[in-house]
């Protein structure tokens, strides 16, 4: 499926932006309890048909912070201090 979406939007004109991620962590009560219980992370994927100053980068996020830093990545947020409404980009006041 990767493959596939990736194939389509690569040759585009307009910037697309494609993000994976696992949601959750699977019950394996028997594998945890020979290896051990996973720590809840999940690892992620951003993928652009323009390419990104951020390519091959690693860096650990909180989940609830990965549709932010996509926004942020795509330039539809400028930086830090803005945040996202339905009318669009704003900035938080006071900084």
């Amino acid at each position: 499926m990767m493959g596939t979406l990736t194939q389509c939007l690569r040759p585009m004109e307009r910037p697309s932006w494609l993000c994976w991620f696992g949601d959750h962590v699977p019950i394996m009560p028997n594998v945890y309890s020979y290896f051990g219980f996973p720590d809840g992370c999940t690892d992620y994927l951003l993928w652009s048909n323009q390419g990104s100053e951020a390519a091959g980068r690693r860096q650990d996020l909180q989940v609830e912070e990965l549709g932010m830093h996509l926004l942020r990545e795509a330039e539809v947020l400028p930086d830090r201090t803005a945040t996202f409404t339905k009318e669009g980009a704003r900035r938080v006041k006071g900084k």
